[in-house]
């Protein structure tokens, strides 16, 4: 989000609608990779779990996962996908959002 509109309440207000639509579709865990100051809030935590973007993690906490169903992230193996499109590297520099 551009710094401009940083502060009004739609970061907020994205997150939590959309992690409530998560969880009433099944949805049991999800990842991110992003700004390590921003997803906590949410109930985000870093995780060892296998990143899609092994290559573009440029600070090992902004992979982040969200447990939806306890246990879910702990009883996870094996190598994680993402579209095409989201593995472009500009979308993944954290240190362009401190």
């Amino acid at each position: 989000m551009s710094p401009h509109h940083q502060g009004t309440g739609v970061g907020k207000e994205l997150m939590e609608t959309s992690i409530e639509h998560l969880k009433s579709i099944g949805t049991e865990a999800v990842f991110v990779l992003g700004v390590p100051t921003f997803y906590p809030r949410y109930g985000f935590v870093p995780t060892d779990k296998h990143t899609p973007y092994p290559d573009l993690l440029t600070a090992p906490e902004a992979w982040m996962s969200l447990e939806l169903t306890e246990g879910t992230v702990g009883n996870l193996s094996g190598k994680s996908q993402a579209i095409p499109q989201f593995m472009e590297a500009h979308w993944w520099d954290t240190s362009q959002h401190g």
